[in-house]
């Protein structure tokens, strides 16, 4: 029996008071995930200190009680089997949270793939000198929602004497673009255009950097075209003005050609010019000699469709926003470095490759009946379907959903993927517990005593 100073955990009065808990807690995560999403929940409430309080102080009355009861005799064998289940419910929760996997996989048509995609999050950095051979110089697990970068530090070690700052962390957040100048002499030019006739009227940003020297944008017969650097030769075109930086930073030269031929000269931010095609004119509105494309994010209070997570960094003396699974490039003169803060990717330890995708439809209509993938997995190929996983070396893999273009035809297989190390815990803790209650049933109806209560 325990000491009177103890006797409160072994108490009826703790009982209720963690079942109601775990009621209005569990009450309070249905709301939260019905106003904000199922993440958000899970982050403030399933995962949040008071739920881990409460199901430890479950445990420690449960396990108090039982010793409570000691000696224990054959009347608490009942009592015995619920309580000890529950306790191995707890356990193999446990273990599942910290040891299990619970992610996705993507395969496109005819592609590999051997990297489950979880819901934890990673910060990673990586360098290449050539742009195809990369070299991870940090890798680190985050959680930003816990460790708020706004209340401390945090930083990532990149080299000797470069690291990368965390400033700010939006947990909903909604992606926007714009153009900013820039100090880098090894960024290129940025032009934005205004073109208007009788028949239409259109606006666009040109950016050309070191990757994409030469862009343009399309309107009907006629292009806009801007240029790192004035075109080389004997340059012919039609129906087409050429952009290019000029000696000064206030004007853009241009090359225009058009019915009545070739004609050159510079523009300044504000000026018009006639293309000579049928009665459009042409007005710079903004020039930048070195510019990138940069994205910020508005803070949302809800999430929605397209929201995400995004991140604010400063690398390198600027700063730039990341959004979830949306690496940065950051290009130097002789090396470029890709940012990245995504959801996290588990190894399997072997290749699966899609080498069919079939989707059973219902009769007159394009709605999924079922769906399945063939799968290679090295050794032999298997069947995946919705009623049919696949199993190896401790991982699950279920047929979960799939991706289609416009007209309907699959593109993308979808597998969740799950690994339950405490599965076989939580299930012989289920078992105790019906077992527990069968016995309780036996025993009333042999007449006993034994009563299934504290």
């Amino acid at each position: 029996m325990l000491p009177k100073k103890l006797k409160f955990l072994a108490s009826i009065k703790l009982a209720v008071f963690v079942l109601l808990s775990l009621g209005v807690i569990s009450a309070v995560g249905t709301f939260y995930e019905s106003l904000y999403n199922a993440s958000y929940a899970k982050l403030v409430v399933y995962q949040s200190f008071w739920m881990v309080a409460i199901q430890v102080l479950l445990a420690v009355n449960l396990a108090a009680v039982m010793v409570d009861r000691l000696p224990w005799k054959i009347r608490h064998l009942p009592f015995l089997l619920a309580h000890i289940g529950i306790i191995l419910v707890l356990i193999g929760s446990v273990f599942t949270y910290f040891f299990g996997i619970d992610g996705v996989m993507l395969f496109p048509l005819g592609g590999k793939n051997r990297f489950v995609q979880v819901t934890q999050k990673e910060f990673s950095v990586y360098s290449s000198f050539d742009g195809n051979k990369f070299t991870t110089l940090s890798n680190e697990d985050v959680n930003f929602f816990k460790n708020d970068p706004k209340k401390q530090k945090i930083f990532f070690d990149v080299s000797a004497d470069q690291k990368v700052e965390v400033l700010d962390y939006y947990i909903f957040a909604e992606s926007k673009s714009q153009v900013l100048s820039s100090e880098n002499k090894e960024d290129g030019p940025a032009v934005r255009f205004f073109i208007e006739g009788s028949r239409a009227k259109e606006t666009g940003w040109l950016v050309a950097n070191k990757i994409f020297k030469e862009v343009e944008q399309t309107m009907g017969l006629a292009k806009v075209k801007l240029s790192m650097k004035a075109p080389a030769g004997d340059y012919k075109a039609e129906n087409e003005i050429y952009f290019y930086p000029g000696s000064g930073e206030e004007k853009i030269n241009y090359m225009l050609f058009n019915k009545l031929g070739q004609k050159k000269g510079s523009l300044a931010i504000g000026e018009v010019i006639d293309t000579g095609w049928m009665d459009f004119k042409l007005r710079v509105l903004s020039y930048k000699p070195h510019a990138y494309r940069g994205t910020y994010f508005d803070k949302l209070d809800f999430p929605h469709a397209m929201s995400t997570e995004a991140v604010k960094i400063k690398f390198m003396e600027k700063e730039y926003w990341l959004g979830l699974n949306q690496p940065l490039k950051v290009f130097l003169k002789d090396r470029v470095y890709v940012l990245n803060y995504g959801q996290k990717r588990v190894d399997i330890g072997f290749n699966m490759k899609l080498k069919n995708f079939k989707v059973g439809r219902y009769q007159g209509s394009m709605q999924a009946a079922s769906y399945e993938s063939l799968v290679d997995v090295g050794d032999k190929e298997v069947l995946i379907s919705m009623n049919e996983p696949y199993k190896r070396n401790g991982l699950t893999f279920y047929q979960s959903s799939f991706q289609e273009d416009e007209m309907g035809n699959p593109t993308h297989s979808i597998l969740s993927v799950n690994k339950d190390p405490g599965r076989w815990i939580k299930y012989l803790g289920c078992l105790l517990i019906c077992l527990g209650a069968a016995f309780l049933f036996y025993f009333k109806r042999r007449g006993g005593k034994w009563k299934f209560v504290k």
